[in-house]
């Protein structure tokens, strides 16, 4: 396989790197900070989590730290951003907290003209040997015949 470093540079303007941090191009976050994003984080937190691009927002608005703060040491939480991220576990929806540690499902199904087929799901290292990842595919009968054998 030949490599052209042009076609690399081509690609580079079109391309978005996994991992890549570039400008932000939403707009309503306070001045006064380097804002940076990774695929599109920004525009995914503002469009799709409104709520949360708010309540972001006005914990930056309102954030403060000191000279003391900035100063000390903190090992990988220092005092400041401890006190950031406590600012936003303070903001409650419906009288909940929204911020903090929490597990994300994404669900992904297939199906036709939007009947969705269900899925079974099994724990990793236990998935029957059609499963992938621990998911099984379920396809129906009449899609799913093996083809006559030749004698």
């Amino acid at each position: 396989m030949e490599h052209h470093d042009e076609t690399v540079t081509e690609a580079e303007g079109i391309v978005d790197l996994a991992g890549q941090v570039r400008d932000i191009t939403v707009s309503g976050l306070p001045d006064g900070y380097d804002y940076k994003a990774t695929r599109y984080a920004d525009v995914i937190l503002k469009e799709a989590f409104s709520n949360r691009f708010r309540d972001l927002t006005k914990a930056l608005e309102q954030f403060e730290p000191t000279l003391d703060e900035l100063r000390s040491g903190g090992g990988g939480r220092t005092v400041f951003v401890r006190r950031f991220d406590e600012s936003l576990g303070e903001q409650l929806e419906e009288e909940k907290a929204v911020w903090g540690k929490q597990n994300i499902t994404i669900d992904k199904g297939i199906g036709f003209d939007g009947n969705m087929m269900p899925d079974v799901y099994h724990p990793l290292g236990q998935a029957g040997p059609e499963s992938q990842l621990g998911r099984r595919r379920r396809i129906p009968a009449a899609a799913h015949r093996d083809p006559p054998r030749e004698n």
